[in-house]
């Protein structure tokens, strides 16, 4: 979940990031965020609960990751959803639209640290610009069917 605060009208924005790892039942099912909760979440209520411009499901999403240390911070209700704050983004100059920030370059403050073990298949993803992005997850919010036996691999790390 992002939590979105700032100035509408200039687009000085901010997002506080939570995340719902090793909450919402995983340690049995491994999923953190199932559909039945996430689908309750309703943003515009919980943008009104946190006193926010804005609430936005950045989820669910399925780790590529062989491995992750995260910092959390506190614990909050998502109308049902745990989750703990990670990471805090700035959006400066991007609208609270949905879609809005799809594709670009955002600066993200945290303390994670996270990597892939020597020999797994990794996915990289080319920007316009031909940089190449690892992927470090994916979205099941378009996609719900996606797994990572059906996400294209490209090269060993």
């Amino acid at each position: 979940m992002f939590l979105i605060g700032g100035n509408a009208i200039t687009k000085n924005l901010a997002a506080n990031v939570y995340n719902t790892w090793g909450l919402n039942g995983s340690d049995t099912s491994g999923d953190s965020c199932p559909a039945a909760l996430l689908d309750k979440v309703d943003v515009k209520e919980i943008a009104k609960q946190y006193h926010m411009l804005a609430s936005f499901k950045n989820g669910a999403r399925l780790w590529t990751l062989d491995w992750i240390e995260v910092e959390m911070g506190k614990e909050l209700d998502f109308g049902g959803m745990k989750a703990r704050w990670v990471n805090w983004l700035d959006l400066r100059g991007i609208s609270t639209e949905p879609g809005a920030a799809d594709y670009k370059n955002i600066t993200v403050t945290r303390h994670t640290r996270f990597g892939f073990n020597k020999g797994t298949r990794i996915s990289v993803l080319d920007d316009a610009q031909g940089n190449p992005w690892v992927m470090k997850s994916f979205s099941l919010i378009t996609f719900p069917d996606q797994n990572l036996r059906t996400s294209p691999t490209w090269a060993a790390a």
